[in-house]
């Protein structure tokens, strides 16, 4: 038996052991932004509500369409009633006066009628009905009502969808410009290392101090703890990144630039974005319901037809009987549904004018704001490359006095700080200008895309 179980055993081992080996997905924006169209649980979220309004669009239909119900029906009586001519017939006859020579009426009882049973003791019936409207005004506008929810919600999954890209295209520059942070961190732990060395060497030969090491200990030690605060928000920021896409495996993001692989054409204008396409959608709609309700008050035409099978004949000796109608239906007082109806629908015109308004005021100052924060995004850009160029090259003067004797180990030790702080500057500003970039785009209506994306 053992042996029967080690090659199953062996296999699961190594099926484990190659999923930990495999490391996570690392993807591009193209693959990303595909991701959050085919696999993002919400906008299949919001994709729901399109069928759902569909649904909506299908059922204002049914109004026209004919309601035929089949009913069966079993009815047991304590008493069978019947009806019989005969019982009538004779006491009616022989009570009539007849001139005299005339000879009296008489009934041949066998030549009478059979009794008629109107109610028996076990009575079985099938019923098929059908209804059909023929005109009804809710009827007939509630499709188009319907329909026009339905064109909102479809515009409000593509006002879903670009929110979703602009989220996933933020998460993904974020996560490239963490690595740059990662990388300036790195390159100041190197420095630090070598600073470390150098402190132990002056110290062993007794030019150096315990303090100078120390120091230089210190330092890395903070940048350190600076490269694993990175790496924690990377971490979280993926999980994010994960649960747009739909991801549960662990993903990495690319190194790529931005700049390289985001399609930064604008074809539409702030005032067509999908968002406030979806508002204005939304408007329209809510004006049709109140129409659709204001009108409650029209007559309804529709026809009804009763086919009836009974084990019962009754007096007409059928067992089948069939009736049809037309009935007009006049709304005197529906107990103030109407009205509720319609003040209901006229609030909601209301709000959604306002949403529309807000929405629009909104589109306009944030494309105002990121015109702005771009602008002053390259400028403080352009600010940390000269403050990374000066600090580099302070750094260089100050190694050379310190090869002559002529600088001190704290000075270099400053000058490191100083580079370091604008090599992460110059990295968090290059961030600073790629999600402003990303603003931008998004706030004069264009479309998140990458290069490559089909």
């Amino acid at each position: 038996m053992m042996r029967s179980w080690l090659p199953v055993f062996l296999s699961v081992v190594s099926t484990a052991a190659t999923a930990e080996g495999a490391g996570p997905e690392v993807l591009g924006l193209d693959r990303v932004l595909e991701l959050v169209h085919t696999e993002s649980p919400v906008l299949k979220s919001a994709q729901a509500s399109v069928a759902a309004a569909e649904a909506d669009v299908e059922k204002a239909w049914t109004a026209w369409l004919p309601n035929a119900a089949a009913i069966g029906q079993l009815t047991f009586n304590s008493a069978q009633q019947e009806f019989d001519f005969g019982q009538i017939a004779v006491p009616l006859l022989g009570a009539i006066q007849l001139p005299a020579g005339l000879p009296p009426l008489t009934v041949d009882p066998t030549k009478l009628p059979p009794s008629t049973i109107i109610q028996p003791y076990v009575q079985i019936a099938g019923l098929i009905t059908l209804k059909q409207t023929l005109f009804n005004i809710t009827a007939l506008r509630a499709p188009g009502v319907a329909k026009k929810g339905r064109l909102a919600a479809e515009t409000g999954v593509l006002a879903a969808e670009d929110e979703l890209t602009f989220s996933a295209a933020q998460l993904y520059a974020t996560l490239v410009g963490l690595k740059s942070l990662e990388s300036a961190a790195k390159r100041a732990i190197e420095i630090d290392e070598k600073r470390i060395q150098d402190a132990k060497t002056q110290l062993d030969a007794g030019t150096g101090t315990r303090f100078q090491v120390t120091r230089a200990e210190t330092e890395k030690a903070v940048a350190e703890g600076q490269l694993l605060s990175l790496r924690s928000q990377r971490r979280t920021l993926l999980a994010s990144l994960q649960a747009i896409i739909g991801r549960e495996q662990p993903i990495e993001v690319s190194d790529e630039p931005l700049e390289k692989v985001v399609s930064l054409d604008v074809t539409e204008k702030p005032t067509e974005r999908n968002k406030i396409r979806a508002r204005e959608q939304a408007v329209e709609a809510a004006e049709a319901a109140v129409g659709l309700s204001a009108q409650n008050w029209m007559p309804s035409l529709a026809a009804d037809g009763t086919l009836r099978y009974s084990n019962v004949k009754g007096f007409s000796g059928d067992n089948f009987l069939a009736t049809a109608s037309i009935n007009l239906v006049i709304p005197i007082y529906d107990s103030g549904v109407r009205y509720a109806d319609t003040h209901r629908a006229e609030a909601m015109v209301v709000k959604a004018r306002e949403d529309l308004a807000a929405e629009r005021l909104a589109t306009a100052a944030f494309l105002t704001e990121a015109e702005s924060k771009l602008d002053s995004a390259r400028a403080e850009l352009a600010q940390a490359d000269a403050q990374l160029r000066l600090a580099t090259a302070g750094v260089e003067q100050v190694e050379s006095l310190a090869q002559n004797g002529l600088s001190t180990n704290l000075e270099l030790s400053d000058a490191d700080s100083k580079r370091y702080q604008a090599d992460q500057l110059v990295a968090q500003k290059k961030l600073d200008v790629d999600l402003a970039l990303l603003r931008l785009i998004y706030a004069r209506g264009g479309k998140i895309a990458a290069r490559t994306a089909k």
